[in-house]
C-alpha cells in the first residue's frame, strides 16, 4: 500500500507521525479488506446462481423435446425472472397467425389430472372442502385456480419423483414483486379504478388459499406440513396466478362445473 499505490504518497503527506501513518496504512487494509470480502460475498454467488439457474433451464428444455416440444419458427427461449415466466423470442419476422410452437400436453398441469388414477385421490377431497354447489357455474374461476393451485403444491412435494420435476425446479422461490402483496400504503398509490379490483383479487386469494391450509390440514399423512403450509400455499398461488393460461380441453378433461360447456377455457399451467 505505502510505496506501489497512490495511497502510500497521499498518506504520507498528510500525515506527519510515522505512527498514525502506519495505523492508517493497517485500517486502509482493513478497509480493502472488506471491501474484497463485500465483492466477493456479493457477486460470486450471483455468479453461481445464474449458472445453476441455466442447467436447469437447460434440463427442462431436454424434457420439453423429450416429451415432443416443436418449433414452427426460429426461437430463442429465455429463462424466467421473479417478475415474468419463461419468455419465446421470435428470431425472424413471420406472418401473423402464424403457430409458434407445439406445447407438449402431457407437460401441462390441468385439471384433467384428477381424472386420472395417479392423481384421482384428490379429486374428493378437493371437493369435499369447496364451499359451493358442484354444480355452481358462477366461481367456476376460482375452482379451476384452486385445483392448480394445488396440483402445483402436490407435484412440487414430489420433488424429483414428479413428472413435472424439471419445470416445476425452474420456478421463482418467491414473488417479492406482486402487487398482491402491497402495503395499504402502497395501495393508496394506485388510481380510485385499480383499488376495488384489487380488492376482489385478493378476496380471491385469501379464499383459495385458506381452502388449500385447510385441506392440507385434514390430513397430514397424505400432506405434511413441510410442503404444505401457508407458505407454500401462498407460493402456489402466486405461481398459478403468474404464470397460468386458458386453454379449451377436451370435455373428458374438465373436472369442474364446466365440463357441459364445449366452449369453456380452463386454467392450465405450462413453461410458458
Amino acid at each position: 500500500v505505502s510505496t506501489q499505490s497512490t495511497w502510500g504518497p497521499f498518506l504520507n503527506r498528510i500525515i506527519e507521525s510515522q505512527d498514525m501513518r502506519r495505523q492508517a496504512y493497517l485500517c486502509l487494509i482493513a478497509i480493502l479488506a472488506v471491501t474484497q470480502l463485500c465483492f466477493a460475498e456479493d457477486v460470486a454467488p450471483a455468479q453461481v446462481k445464474q449458472s445453476s439457474e441455466q442447467k436447469k433451464f437447460n434440463k427442462m428444455m431436454d424434457w420439453l423435446v423429450q416429451h415432443n416440444l416443436i418449433t414452427n419458427i426460429d426461437v430463442q427461449f429465455s429463462p424466467s425472472t421473479f417478475d415474468s415466466p419463461h419468455s419465446i423470442i421470435a428470431l425472424n419476422n413471420s406472418p401473423a397467425n402464424t403457430p409458434i410452437l407445439r406445447i407438449p400436453y402431457s407437460t401441462i398441469l390441468h385439471e384433467g389430472l384428477l381424472n386420472r388414477p395417479t392423481h384421482s385421490y384428490l379429486h374428493p377431497l378437493l371437493r369435499s372442502v369447496w364451499p359451493y354447489p358442484a354444480e355452481d357455474t358462477e366461481h367456476s374461476d376460482l375452482l379451476d385456480q384452486f385445483m392448480i393451485s394445488f396440483l402445483l403444491l402436490v407435484e412440487a412435494s414430489k420433488g424429483k419423483e414428479s413428472d413435472y420435476y424439471p419445470w416445476v425446479r425452474t420456478l421463482p422461490k418467491s414473488y417479492p414483486n406482486i402487487g398482491l402483496n402491497f402495503t395499504a400504503n402502497e395501495q393508496s398509490h394506485f388510481m380510485g379504478f385499480i383499488l376495488p379490483v384489487h380488492s376482489k383479487i385478493t378476496e380471491a386469494r385469501d379464499l383459495v388459499v385458506s381452502l388449500m391450509v385447510r385441506l392440507a390440514q385434514s390430513d397430514r399423512t397424505l400432506f405434511p406440513a413441510k410442503h404444505f403450509n401457508l407458505k407454500k400455499s401462498l407460493w402456489a398461488y402466486y405461481t398459478m396466478t403468474t404464470r397460468s393460461w386458458s386453454l379449451q380441453l377436451p370435455r373428458s378433461e374438465v373436472v369442474g362445473p364446466q365440463a357441459e360447456n364445449p366452449e369453456a377455457h380452463i386454467t392450465v399451467l405450462s413453461f410458458v
